[in-house]
């Protein structure tokens, strides 16, 4: 969902490559679970793998289970994630609906 365009690639990439837990998708969290969300437990971490030729999972590059900034996630950065996502891919669809297969 993430990559269905550039704008929404960089907004949900913007502090982290490797994004797990990162101000994104704990923000969408906040928007859609917030009952999931232990913001006490939000730790900001550097994203270790951003310029690796290699992939690593979490637990290999981050000491706290996230990377990135999820200190600074909120409830209305999330829905404002969502809506743009929401918005991107309606638009896509839009287009599919209308464009004629060669």
């Amino acid at each position: 969902m993430w990559e269905i365009s550039p704008k929404i690639h960089e907004f949900y990439h913007h502090d982290a490559v490797n994004f797990h837990a990162n101000c994104a998708e704990t923000s969408v969290m906040l928007a859609l679970r917030p009952d999931l969300v232990q913001m006490d437990r939000a730790v900001d971490e550097p994203d270790r793998s951003a310029h690796c030729f290699f992939a690593y999972t979490v637990d290999q590059e981050s000491v706290h289970g996230g990377v990135g900034n999820p200190s600074q996630a909120d409830e209305a950065f999330g829905q404002a994630i969502l809506a743009a996502c929401i918005a991107e891919l309606s638009t896509q669809l839009q287009h599919a609906m209308i464009e004629k297969p060669r």
